[in-house]
């Protein structure tokens, strides 16, 4: 008897699909004993024994489990074999109800949308996706814009066409059996139109170096902008980078650009600007064109005259700075020269930058322009220089050897330069000892003649010889002034010049020395102090520099911005000038107010001067006079009807003798140092006197009244 089976079922249904799970199970059985079974199934395309197995006893329950991979549309199909201890073999049916089902079809894969990524902004769409169905079937793509379907299609979409705009796009797929669910949304712009400029400007200067602004206002109403520059100034287009601002959309774009120009001159380049969106299109400006011009050379300054106002007594080399040209241009200097500012006649037009004057006295102005062929830049300051080579003239106002009795001396002088006088100096010594009676400086600063007058006080003279000595000095320097070497010193611990005697000591201490130099320049030495580690000024601070001079030093400055001293033992002069800053002047000390660290003074100097002497005579003092013997005392009684009155002179200009004798003046008979005059008394009478003496210069001197009785009667006796 064959085995039997039954209950023989799938639980397969019409939405079993490929890679779905599909149990066969059954009941088998036999009134022996069951021995073998084989379980077999198409889901390979054939149908094939895919399990088998050993069985025992009368029944027995399988079930088996298949995974479908075919795809929607096979028909798949289960079937049993079973055989008993007898090798009876049953097996199940094809037809059985339950043995077979179809696939039922797999709907595609929500599509993944992999272009535009959400948020994108292009001026042009591709639209890419893709998606799975696992029958393998044809897929259709619905694609829907802002929720309305726009096209349906079996491929990605190439050059998508649509306004400029914002949109939402969801796609389906189809595999002519369903549809799939939709992708997520992406949002996408389209802006395929470039960015609105409206102008661009430039300004700024327009020489090699100078700074250029680009300026220009752009704007796009869809999406957001940035911008940038281009220009041609080496010769190739080159971009700057783009900003890293971007501007919204609807606002105006003011960009703002600035550059250097680095063209030679007489060149032109180009600037343009570019204004992208962020959909990338890129709007271009018109092109801007700059031409380079031309940088004058910059302003000279003289280095020598640095002064506004510069006196000599020769011609010099005058020097200036050497200007720069940053065009690389040969680079001429004029020097203007005239005898009115601003100066007018073109005295020198070359490329040195120095020149030697060849002038006749007087004043004159002078300034230096630049020019390197096709500009000119400004002169420098108008300063003036006199040129004057004759030295002051002296006129004595008194007639020489003169002789006085008074107790002083008018030293009366007019002196006249064609120039500036500076200083007139006088001194009165003893003729004899050389000892100094008296000095005295008058100082007058820009004048070309002056009334010296000078009261020179005189001591006690008995017919003292003084000799006196007139020196005046003009503004002009001596011509060349020479110091040996040996004679100069920098001493940079003190801080200390010393011109042969002519000292300058800088006594502040602020910072240190860095550097202590001289120059000789012919007429002049200048000097230098150079500071290092100076304190940081605060705004309108400045520091305070104090210099020492010799003891003799006499100060001659007209303003607070220059010093100028000379020194009389020397006949030198100082100059401070050189330094922007603020004298304060205290005797032979000068404090200077500046914020510059480098002092590089104008100079040490000898003067030009011219010298008068005189000599005159003083005798200022009475005759010495004593009465001597046989002169009656006062008071006295004298007898013999005789007096004889007698005086002692001393005086080297001793002149004559009068003798008052009871009112009534006579003249006296003198000697060499002595005057006597004899009287003729009468007994009984009294008598007054006194006795005046002159000097050669007028001089006076008088002796005290004396009062005598004359008694030359015998005396009586009486007799008792």
């Amino acid at each position: 008897t064959l085995p039997t089976y039954s209950s023989f079922t799938n639980n397969a249904s019409t939405l079993t699909k490929i890679n779905g799970v599909v149990n066969w199970s059954i009941n088998l059985s036999d009134e022996t004993a069951l021995s073998y079974y084989f379980f077999a199934h198409n889901n390979s395309g054939t149908m094939t024994n895919v399990s088998n197995g050993t069985l025992s006893g009368t029944s027995v329950f399988l079930n088996k489990t298949v995974t479908i991979t075919k795809p929607q549309g096979n028909y798949i199909c289960g079937q049993f074999w079973v055989n008993d201890t007898s090798n009876n073999i049953n097996q199940t049916l094809l037809t059985d109800s339950e043995a077979c089902f179809t696939v039922a079809n797999t709907i595609p894969g929500i599509p993944t949308i992999t272009s535009p990524i959400d948020g994108d902004i292009n001026k042009t769409r591709n639209i890419a996706f893709t998606t799975t169905d696992a029958d393998g079937d044809t897929i259709s793509y619905t694609l829907y814009i802002n929720n309305t379907i726009n096209v349906t299609t079996n491929n990605n979409i190439t050059g998508w066409v649509g306004a400029d705009g914002y949109y939402n796009l969801t796609i389906t797929a189809n595999d002519s059996s369903g549809f799939s669910a939709n992708s997520t949304v992406v949002h996408f712009t389209l802006d395929s139109t470039v960015p609105i400029i409206a102008n661009i400007t430039v300004a700024g200067l327009n020489r090699s170096g100078d700074t250029f602004y680009v300026n220009f206002t752009a704007m796009d109403n869809l999406t957001d902008i940035n911008w940038t520059v281009s220009q041609n100034q080496s010769g190739t287009w080159q971009n700057t980078t783009w900003s890293n601002t971007w501007t919204v959309s609807g606002d105006w774009l003011m960009a703002i650009y600035s550059a250097t120009i680095t063209a030679t001159k007489n060149t032109w380049f180009g600037i343009i600007g570019y204004v992208k969106d962020a959909a990338g299109n890129i709007a271009q400006s018109t092109m801007v064109l700059l031409q380079v011009e031309n940088i004058p050379p910059t302003v000279t300054n003289f280095t020598f005259p640095n002064q506004s106002i510069y006196r000599i007594n020769i011609n010099i080399t005058m020097n200036w700075s050497n200007s720069f040209d940053a065009d690389g241009d040969t680079i001429n200097y004029r020097l203007w020269l005239g005898d009115v500012s601003p100066p007018t006649w073109l005295y020198y037009d070359g490329t040195d930058s120095n020149f030697t004057t060849n002038l006749s006295d007087g004043t004159y102005y002078y300034s230096v322009d630049v020019y390197d062929g096709q500009d000119y830049n400004l002169n420098t300051s108008i300063w003036r220089l006199d040129v004057d080579t004759i030295g002051p003239v002296l006129y004595q106002n008194f007639s020489d050897d003169i002789e006085t009795s008074l107790n002083y001396f008018l030293v009366n002088y007019t002196v006249t330069d064609e120039g500036d006088l500076w200083s007139i100096n006088s001194t009165v010594v003893y003729n004899t000892t050389g000892v100094v009676v008296c000095s005295n400086e008058t100082i007058n600063i820009s004048t070309n003649a002056y009334n010296y007058v000078y009261n020179c006080s005189l001591p006690v003279s008995d017919g003292i010889v003084y000799n006196g000595t007139v020196i005046a000095y003009d503004a002009h320097t001596a011509n060349s002034f020479t110091i040996a070497e040996e004679d100069i010193s920098i001493i940079e611990a003190t801080r200390k010049f010393d011109f042969d005697g002519t000292t300058i000591q800088m006594t502040s201490t602020t910072g240190n020395i860095d550097l202590m130099e001289y120059e000789a320049l012919g007429d002049r030495y200048s000097f230098r102090f150079k500071m290092k580690d100076m304190p940081i000024l605060d705004k309108e601070e400045t520091y305070h520099y104090i210099f020492k001079l010799p003891a003799d030093a006499y100060y001659l400055a007209s303003s607070r911005y220059q010093a100028h001293f000379i020194i009389p033992s020397q006949k030198r002069g100082i100059d401070f000038e050189g330094v922007d800053g603020t004298f304060n002047i205290s005797k032979t000390t000068v404090h200077l107010y500046t914020t510059e660290t480098d002092l590089a003074f104008n100079s040490v100097f000898q003067l030009n001067n011219v010298t008068d002497t005189f000599q005159f005579t003083a005798d200022n003092q009475p005759p010495r006079i004593n009465y001597t013997s046989p002169t009656p005392g006062n008071n006295s009684i004298t007898t013999g009807n005789s007096v004889t009155v007698n005086i002692s002179i001393t005086d080297a200009n001793f002149a004559n003798c009068t003798l008052e004798w009871g009112g009534t003046n006579e003249t006296m008979i003198q000697g060499t140092d002595y005057c006597y005059q004899t009287k003729t008394t009468t007994d009984g009478q009294g008598y007054y006197f006194k006795v005046y003496v002159n000097d050669t210069y007028s001089n006076t001197n008088i002796t005290g009244i004396r009062n005598i009785t004359e008694n030359s009667l015998p005396t009586a006796t009486l007799l008792n």
